[in-house]
C-alpha cells in the first residue's frame, strides 16, 4: 500500500501530461468527468505541444512547460493563491536533534493581515553555513520524520509542514487554505 500512495504523485503526473498532449489550448477545457478523459495506450512525448507540434528549442520549451502547469495545476494541485501582504511566525522553539549534527526549529507561520491562516512548520539545519538545498515535505504531524538524519548528513535543509493546518484529512470538511 505504501509503495501506491508513494508512486501516485508520478501516474497521475504522467496522466495529465498525458492528457496535454493530447488537446490543444484553443481548444483545451477541463473535462465534465474523468470519464472524458483520454485513454492512451503509450506514454505522451513530452517534447510534444498540446496540438501535436513539436518542441524544437528552449523557447518551445518554455511555453511546453507553461501548457504543462496550467494543466497539472488545474487537475492535480490547484492555482497558487495571490501572494499575502505579510507572513510573520509565532510559537518559535529551537533544539538540538537527537543523535543528529543539526537544529531543529518549530515555528508556526501567520499568513496574511486580514484572513489569517496559520501553518505550522518544522525546519531542519545541519551544523554548517552557507547556502544548503532544501527538501520541502508535508506531513500529518510534525516531527516523526525517520529521514532527517540522514537528509541532515548529505547537506540538505529539510522542512516538513503540517498538512492538516491548510486542509483537514477528514470527509466533509474544508480547510482554511
Amino acid at each position: 500500500m505504501m509503495k501506491c500512495r508513494r508512486l501516485y504523485p508520478w501516474f497521475m503526473t504522467l496522466a495529465l501530461i498525458a492528457v496535454a498532449s493530447q488537446l490543444t489550448l484553443a481548444e483545451w477545457s477541463p473535462p465534465e468527468t474523468l470519464d472524458d478523459l483520454p485513454s492512451l495506450a503509450d506514454l505522451p512525448e513530452l517534447m510534444t505541444f498540446a496540438d501535436g507540434s513539436p518542441v524544437h528549442n528552449a523557447v518551445d520549451w518554455e511555453r511546453r512547460r507553461d501548457e504543462l502547469k496550467a494543466m497539472i495545476q488545474y487537475y492535480e494541485y490547484g492555482h497558487l493563491p495571490p501572494r499575502p501582504d505579510q507572513v510573520t511566525f509565532e510559537d518559535h522553539t529551537t533544539g538540538p536533534i537527537a543523535n543528529c549534527e543539526g537544529t531543529e526549529e518549530r515555528l508556526t507561520l501567520v499568513i496574511g493581515s486580514q484572513d489569517q491562516l496559520r501553518m505550522r512548520i518544522a525546519v531542519y539545519k545541519p551544523h554548517t553555513d552557507g547556502k544548503l538545498p532544501v527538501i520541502i515535505r508535508e506531513e500529518h504531524a510534525l516531527g516523526h520524520i525517520e529521514e532527517v538524519p540522514s537528509i541532515l548528513a548529505r547537506g540538505y535543509l529539510f522542512v516538513e509542514f503540517a498538512r492538516e493546518d491548510l486542509d483537514p484529512d477528514e470527509p466533509d470538511v474544508i480547510g482554511r487554505a
